[in-house]
């Protein structure tokens, strides 16, 4: 993700992660993809909560 400060509050204080667990992962809706699809990273502002998404392999959907 390129952004590193907050689209909300503008704070430079951002963490990282991968969404787990239930969902965790992101399917083409047009094509069934058993090799997992792609991993969601996310990016937590750790001021005031907001979240930014972004599929770790975009090409799947193309």
């Amino acid at each position: 993700m390129v952004e590193r400060q907050c689209l909300e509050c503008g704070s430079a204080a951002i963490g990282e992660a991968r969404w787990a667990g239930f969902g965790g992962t992101l399917q083409p809706a047009k094509k069934l993809d058993w090799k997992g699809g792609s991993q969601i990273l996310v990016r937590v502002c750790t001021e005031c909560g907001h979240i930014s998404m972004k599929a770790e392999k975009p090409h799947l959907f193309k």
